[in-house]
């Protein structure tokens, strides 16, 4: 998790004031993601900002993309456009980018996905078949769905890192690696033999939201927001599906009627639990070794990677 920096700070209270137009009277630091800075910021007209400062390439070469394809779905109620300067959506600042939202006041679910109760997942299902109904409508250039992966490397990577650091010799991290190496390099493989099968039977792409889980849903007073689009991807609705189908209010008849579809595909499923499954492990366990944590952040990494395995 990102922690406050007041260098950071103060970069982006100047860059809002360069490029934006806009004087703060408060600028709070919001402790929600790992991959970038998150403020929420008042000026003297009260007016509130989400703003956030990224600096990691994998984020913010995409960002522009992102913030058009969200202008280009304004007019659904569930998508928050940025703020937009004169066509331009985000702004270098020091090593990162700089890019800005409309606040929005609301509850942010915290629950997991299988807990979501009736009258959310109704709606989440709504919006799921107005997005995957979407790539037609839209011109930006996104990222597409090509069935590689580096869960191989990026794993013996984390075995090099514990290798070479001794502080974390006998550690619970330690622990989780080397009792389930095995698991995690037998996941790899089935995941990657999955993936060899569907680049060779290409399914039916739309585009998918990528991360539609509790913290990226904000019951606001007007209507139910999806945010963090970061991980927008041209790929098979199982994509997007896979978040859902747990839940017992779920149902992937009304789905597939709403689709105009016949079936889905449960394999497609289960490529996408499996990517979810091995991207959190790998990276709560590559952020156990390398960061330095609170003991609340670390508990969390730890039970979230158990959780997975």
């Amino acid at each position: 998790m990102k922690y406050d920096s007041q260098r950071t700070k103060q970069s982006v209270i100047d860059a809002l004031k360069k490029y934006y137009g806009v004087t703060l009277k408060s600028m709070d630091f919001k402790p929600v993601g790992e991959e970038s800075y998150s403020y929420l910021a008042i000026d003297f007209n009260g007016n509130k900002y989400f703003v956030k400062y990224c600096e990691r390439a994998n984020v913010t070469k995409n960002i522009d993309l992102v913030n058009q394809l969200l202008v280009q779905l304004k007019d659904f109620n569930f998508v928050v456009p940025p703020i937009d300067v004169q066509g331009k959506t985000s702004f270098s600042v020091l090593t990162g980018k700089i890019y800005v939202y409309p606040y929005i006041d609301g509850e942010i679910i915290t629950i997991g996905n299988d807990k979501f109760e009736k009258e959310l997942v109704d709606k989440l299902l709504d919006i799921m078949v107005k997005i995957h109904s979407s790539k037609d409508r839209i011109t930006v250039n996104l990222p597409v769905e090509n069935f590689k992966n580096d869960f191989l490397t990026d794993f013996e990577k984390l075995l090099v890192l514990l290798a070479g650091n001794k502080d974390k010799t006998g550690s619970e991290v330690a622990s989780i690696l080397e009792s389930n190496e095995i698991l995690i390099r037998k996941l790899i493989t089935e995941h990657t033999k999955l993936g060899d099968f569907y680049k060779n039977n290409k399914p039916n792409l739309v585009l998918t939201h990528g991360d539609i889980t509790g913290r990226n849903i904000i019951l606001a007073e007007d209507s139910l927001k999806l945010v963090d689009w970061d991980g927008v991807m041209i790929a098979p609705s199982e994509r997007d599906l896979n978040f859902l189908l747990d839940n017992p209010h779920f149902s992937i008849d009304e789905y597939l009627r709403k689709m105009g579809m016949d079936r889905y595909d449960p394999k497609l499923k289960e490529y996408y639990g499996q990517q979810w499954a091995l991207g959190s492990t790998i990276g709560n366990l590559e952020n156990l070794l390398k960061m330095d944590l609170t003991p609340e952040d670390q508990a969390e990494y730890i039970d979230e990677a158990k959780e997975y395995l």
